[in-house]
């Protein structure tokens, strides 16, 4: 049989037609989105680029910390970081509910692989979603604009979060009179009040009838008398023992609830003399505090706008899904930092 040469087949006319009916399903994706779940998904995965870049530069804090303080600086990090992860979590349940973790995953791979190919049509539409000018050129000016409008409140937290740690480990290597990190870095909440004591009261007993007997009175059976008074009698005992066991316990509990209000208003009187002296000792950093929030405000907007998505490449379709499994997992089932 003669063979039939068929050049299309053989230049791969097919794989034009593929790629194209790729991208027709991925923009059918995200294009049944609105503009109230894209502006979501891409604050969240960009508050959680954040969050990533704020870890890795409180290694370095924590690196060129003196040994004792470094513990300190891991907690608060860590902190800082599970919360961030839960107000993430909580935003994309609250847009997305069940379906919250496989739309945050898609809308993550999606956004990698459309960076990665600098897919106009995508970035015109996050763009419009998260309210920046249509003259936004590239996806580095969609991260710089959002950072300085939808993020900014989310980019100073941790910008002063850095200053705070940095400056107080600059304080612990030159004095030795500065509070633990936790009270330097919630020096500006009021502590609770104290609860007063409970009033030394009796407790509330059962009336108690008391049985009238006459020792003297003649009854008509000696017997049943005597019965009847003793059975009075035990009673009565038994009720007047319960009442002086009753009003020990009350007034042992009123004599513990007393303590403890003293040592809990003695603790909170300490906290406030921590908090006052740190309070003057930011104020006397007052200058250093400011200068290292900015000065971390600007490094971070940098590395939020200059640092390009994971997995950037001739594969990014297979390294967008990894990077989206990774951030989604994080968000979803944060690692367990406790041990």
């Amino acid at each position: 049989m003669k063979r039939i040469n068929i050049p299309l087949l053989h230049q791969g006319w097919w794989r034009g037609p593929l790629l194209l009916l790729g991208a027709i399903l991925a923009l059918s994706g995200w294009a049944s989105l609105s503009n109230g779940d894209m502006a979501v998904l891409l604050s969240s995965y960009y508050r959680y680029v954040l969050s990533q870049q704020v870890a890795s530069q409180s290694q370095n804090l924590t690196a060129q910390a003196p040994a004792d303080c470094q513990p300190a600086i891991k907690e608060a990090i860590q902190g800082w970081e599970t919360d961030t992860q839960r107000r993430i979590r909580e935003d994309l349940q609250r847009q997305f509910g069940p379906q919250a973790r496989n739309q945050f995953e898609k809308f993550v791979a999606d956004y990698v692989n459309a960076e990665g190919h600098g897919d106009a049509a995508y970035l015109g539409s996050l763009t419009t979603a998260v309210g920046l000018p249509p003259t936004t050129a590239n996806y580095v000016d969609l991260r710089r604009g959002t950072c300085q409008s939808l993020l900014k409140p989310e980019v100073d937290n941790a910008s002063r979060l850095l200053s705070e740690i940095q400056t107080w480990t600059d304080l612990k290597r030159r004095r030795t009179d500065i509070p633990s990190l936790s009270a330097w870095l919630h020096r500006g909440e009021k502590p609770l009040p104290a609860q007063p004591a409970a009033a030394p009261t009796l407790a509330t007993a059962e009336a108690v009838s008391t049985v009238a007997v006459d020792p003297d009175d003649k009854v008509s059976s000696s017997l049943d008398s005597f019965a009847s008074l003793r059975k009075a009698r035990r009673e009565k005992a038994q009720q007047q023992a319960q009442l002086g066991m009753q009003q020990v316990a009350t007034e042992r509990e009123a004599a513990e609830q007393e303590y403890g209000a003293k040592k809990l208003a003695a603790a909170q009187a300490e906290a406030e003399n921590i908090k006052r002296h740190a309070e003057q000792l930011a104020q006397a950093e007052k200058d250093a505090l400011d200068q290292d929030a900015n000065s971390w405000s600007m490094k971070i907007k940098t590395m939020l706008a200059t640092t390009i998505s994971a997995g950037v490449g001739a594969f990014t379709g297979t390294i967008g899904a990894q990077a989206a499994t990774k951030a989604a997992d994080h968000i979803f089932h944060p690692p367990d930092t406790s041990k």
